[in-house]
């Protein structure tokens, strides 16, 4: 570990730079007086994560700025890589590296048999009013029952049973590893502080796999997405990747979170792990819900990039919520018709969003984003090598080729 002398600040803007070049950027930072405290290298990453001190009125892109100039001017115009461990789109100064995993809308399901409510973002749930077909319920759970307008799901039970109950996960078949929040317990306790409803991502990305794919391995999770709202440091991120692909083995890499930057670059961490993991297995990413939800952010438009969705090694995974009216960008790989899916979720009072008064919940909701459709995405992929002994690849061309499920959005 090592420290340089320097002002006293806020000490969690964080930089990465090559491993190889990190007490040169030392040396540089201590000449600006800045403090720098050095963690420890990534052996796989080739990548060192430098936690620097700034004042309160400090601009960390302004120190960067000045740290490559310098760098650059003693070494004849040579630079290392350099980049920032955040969430780029965010303004500058306050903020911490994150990256974000989608919750924008869940609802519960109805516990005495009626169909799920839906809750619609942006427009109707459906051309008609009706509820969306939601994909690859399991049929010892629901029971399809036509409606007027489209295909409702009936409840079974009052207490939805949960994909462990119809078929235990197989050791030795294909393995999905994927990123996300830490698994919760979705047994709230009556009567005490209501359940936060991103903290019951991860369950529901598990079981949306395990529906369409009962027969693979239990999914491996790196669960680094721990503060509110399902947020943590693309750092963690991308050694979660590494570790899932080099360690864990796993034949499919699901990424249900994206981060953005303001200049539309992809991240250096990001691009870093990729380059060390790509051609070991299949990836596949959540599109991101800008493309599908008008002012879901206001500094994001239906045309943002976001990583690591939009690398050319990722599957990008987008849904549709309101047709071909809006066309996905061109990074995008493939949509499923649906953006509305149902799996397991808390059992008790939730909070949907912070600040807001609770909702009960019985066991399942239903839940809209391209987190979910980048899972079921992978677990279709998972359930067609299982049953084929196709490869990872192969079998994501079979699905995109029919067109049924998972549909290639460019000609």
């Amino acid at each position: 570990m090592t420290q340089t002398t320097a002002a006293k600040g806020p000490a969690y803007p964080q930089v990465v730079v090559d491993s190889d070049a990190a007490s040169i950027v030392e040396e540089v930072l201590s000449s600006l007086t800045v403090t720098a405290t050095a963690g420890e290298p990534h052996p796989e990453l080739r990548l060192t994560r430098l936690t620097i001190e700034l004042g309160p009125d400090d601009s960390l892109d302004a120190l960067l700025a000045e740290l490559r100039r310098r760098i650059a001017e003693q070494n004849g115009g040579w630079l290392p890589s350099i980049g920032k461990d955040r969430e780029a789109s965010s303004p500058m100064v306050t903020g911490y590296s994150r990256i974000m995993s989608f919750t924008p809308t869940v609802v519960p399901v109805d516990a005495h048999g009626g169909h799920p409510r839906v809750v619609a973002v942006g427009g109707p749930s459906s051309a008609h009013g009706g509820i969306p077909k939601i994909m690859a319920i399991p049929p010892a759970i629901y029971s399809e029952s036509p409606g007027a307008d489209d295909v409702g799901y009936e409840i079974l039970s009052t207490s939805p049973a949960t994909s462990d109950d119809f078929h235990p996960p197989v050791d030795g078949g294909v393995r999905i590893g994927w990123i996300d929040t830490e698994l919760a317990d979705l047994e709230v306790a009556p009567g005490g502080d209501a359940a936060d409803a991103w903290r019951a991502h991860s369950a529901f990305v598990r079981d949306l796999i395990r529906q369409v794919a009962p027969d693979a391995e239990e999914p491996v999770l790196r669960g680094v997405l721990k503060e509110r709202g399902g947020r943590g440091d693309l750092w963690d991120v991308a050694v979660a990747m590494v570790d899932l692909v080099l360690h864990a083995k796993v034949d499919i890499l699901l990424l249900p979170l994206a981060t953005y930057t303001a200049d539309g670059l992809p991240p250096l961490l990001l691009r870093r792990a990729l380059e060390v993991i790509s051609g070991r297995c299949l990836i596949i990413a959540a599109a991101g819900n800008q493309l599908v939800m008008d002012g879901w952010k206001r500094d994001r438009c239906r045309t943002t990039a976001s990583w690591p969705a939009a690398f050319p090694q990722v599957r990008a995974v987008a849904a549709r919520f309101d047709g071909p009216s809006h066309p996905l960008p061109q990074w995008v790989d493939a949509f499923t018709p649906s953006a509305y899916f149902e799996a397991r979720f808390f059992t008790g009072m939730v909070r949907i969003e912070a600040d807001t008064p609770a909702t009960e919940f019985y066991g399942a909701a239903t839940w809209a984003g391209t987190s979910f459709s980048a899972a079921h995405a992978a677990g279709l992929v998972a359930a067609r090598m299982s049953a084929t002994g196709l490869t990872a690849t192969q079998a994501w061309d079979a699905l995109v080729a029919e067109g049924e499920q998972l549909i290639l959005d460019q000609p």
